[in-house]
């Protein structure tokens, strides 16, 4: 079996002839920048009931902390952490616990027990101003660790993320852009709407971030998962378009060009994402996304010459639909009254590909054209001939005069996707360009695809952003903590050498950790944290990690 066949095997046969790509379908959770969430019913009840046990069980313990005020010899102290307490009351030199700490460390009650042998502890690089193991907030019982996590890493995304790079081209003809990192943009004349599906004219800003190496994806909080599988990648950017205040989109039917700065493998395809701040981005598919839509032209019937610009600009519709049509023709006519339709082609027996060129006519094309003064008012039919031709064949036909109809129209550009290669999203946002990795294709074939949990102890209880990069395949994986000091890195691929980079910002302090290891299944035990002061020492710091492991990675 070819590697590309069983690629698409990998993703529910998206390119399964049968079974068309879908852009409403498929990008719907994708690129809803408000995704709705709907609790069940049962497990709303089950949320309730644990929040009605814990307010009950705060208000104990503060029942029993005034009656053992008011009278400590009649208490009889039979809870561990109450226990824990009662000794450190007489102590000194302990830390005071009060019951804002106690709330604030109910939902992190559960730790994970670690058999001792089973610890791998990795040496940490460039380790400076290391923190001792027991610089944390906790209260410690015999059988279990109530932690307290300190930290914003959040706040440290937000200081350390990739320059924008901004660009100006007019909606209304067709422009190529070129980024600093040498990342290519193509964008088609008329194929940019605002949020009430208006064509756009005048200019549009184009903000673009261009995401291709470890320094990059750690700035940008980024990973390369999809569907619980890491993906091995050739670069990820965000594209934006913004007229004043409005925020725009690809018109549908139409896409736009994105030639990256590097070659790429073949077996390289688009995927597309929203950033989430706490699960990341989980990349969807585009399986028609190295072919750029195709265009739909008059090439017979009494106005042909007259009206192909009016619809190589407006016979658009899904860009799944049009790539079945190539190279097909197709009849479509009305009859008008008074410039009102009154008849048009019923669509009947019309399938699949055919149905919806048919209905994108009748609804949203005739009416229009019923109103041009290029037809009469009264029509008894009006008939057109529509082909389906890719952009490079269009433009072929139009240079050696085999379309008649177009021999004296100048196409929107000489612009030639063939000696420019190229990947054509039909939309905005994250986008990625991955694959799965070359040695799991291989795994999956010969049955032995070995992957396994990866588990990181921290040092201190601190929220962090942290980072499993694999250098061979340019996969990353990330996670942050919420409520516990262990990080389990899930469904990673075993016998990989692999770096472990770990980012947090506290009291105005970047808290960073790099070691390097192989992916064995046995738990990391990080040694101690490095605390660096300011931006620029953090970004030095993280220029130079991502540095030596781009080194290693060319040895």
């Amino acid at each position: 079996m070819k590697e590309q066949n069983f690629l698409d095997e990998l993703f529910d046969k998206a390119r399964n002839e049968k079974n068309r790509f879908d852009p409403d379908e498929v990008l719907k959770a994708a690129t809803d920048p408000k995704p709705s969430f709907k609790m069940p019913f049962k497990q709303l009840w089950i949320a309730a009931a644990a929040s009605l046990l814990i307010i009950l069980g705060i208000v104990g313990f503060e029942n029993l902390k005034q009656s053992r005020q008011n009278n400590p010899e009649s208490v009889v102290i039979t809870d561990s952490v109450s226990n824990t307490l009662a000794v450190n009351e007489h102590n000194d030199s302990a830390s005071q616990v009060n019951s804002s700490d106690f709330d604030a460390s109910m939902d992190n009650s559960q730790a994970i027990p670690l058999d001792e042998d089973s610890i791998h502890r990795i040496p940490s690089v460039n380790s400076q101003h290391e923190v001792p193991l027991n610089n944390s907030k906790q209260i410690s019982t015999a059988t279990t660790k109530v932690e307290v996590l300190s930290g914003e890493p959040e706040k440290l995304r937000l200081l350390q993320q990739v320059p924008v790079q901004h660009f100006e081209i007019l909606a209304n003809r067709d422009t190529m852009i070129m980024t600093e990192d040498g990342l290519r943009l193509y964008f088609e004349g008329q194929g940019i709407i605002n949020k009430q599906n208006q064509v756009v004219q005048g200019l549009v800003q184009v903000d673009v971030k261009n995401c291709f190496g470890l320094n990059q994806y750690v700035r940008e909080d980024l990973s390369t998962f999809s569907n619980g599988n890491l993906l091995e990648t050739a670069g990820m950017f965000r594209i934006e378009l913004t007229q004043g205040k409005d925020t725009l989109q690809i018109r549908q039917g139409y896409d736009y060009g994105v030639g990256l700065n590097r070659e790429i493998p073949e077996r390289m395809q688009l995927y597309y994402g929203n950033a989430d701040i706490k699960n990341g981005i989980n990349w969807k598919l585009d399986p028609v996304g190295k072919t750029p839509a195709p265009i739909v032209v008059v090439t017979g019937g009494k106005y042909e010459k007259v009206t192909d610009p009016f619809f190589y600009k407006n016979y658009r519709f899904k860009k799944s639909d049009m790539l079945q049509l190539l190279d097909s023709s197709w009849l479509a006519h009305f009859t008008s009254d008074n410039r009102q339709i009154i008849g048009r082609r019923s669509c009947n027996g019309e399938t699949d590909a055919y149905l919806s060129a048919c209905l994108t006519f009748n609804e949203q094309l005739a009416p229009e054209l019923a109103k041009m003064e290029m037809f009469n008012i009264n029509s008894r039919m009006t008939e057109f001939t529509f082909t389906c031709y890719s952009k490079d064949k269009y433009a072929y036909a139009i240079t050696k005069g085999a379309i008649d109809s177009v021999k004296s129209y100048v196409p929107p550009s000489d612009f030639n996707y063939l000696s420019m290669p190229m990947l054509f999203p039909i939309t905005t946002g994250w986008i990625n360009v991955d694959c799965v990795p070359r040695l799991e294709v291989k795994w999956r074939k010969l049955n032995r695809v070995e992957k396994t949990d990866v588990k990181v102890v921290l040092p201190e209880a601190l929220k962090v952003k942290a980072y499993l990069y694999i250098p061979e395949t340019n996969s990353i994986a990330r996670l942050m903590n919420t409520d516990s000091r262990v990080l389990i890195f899930k469904n990673i691929p075993a016998g990989y050498d692999v770096r472990l980079i770990i980012t947090s910002f506290d009291k105005e302090q970047f808290i960073v950790y790099s070691g390097d290891f192989n992916v064995n299944g046995q738990a990391l035990e990080v040694d101690a944290f490095t605390r660096l002061n300011g931006l620029d020492e953090y970004l030095d710091w993280l220029k130079k990690v991502c540095a030596e492991v781009d080194a290693a990675k060319s040895l």
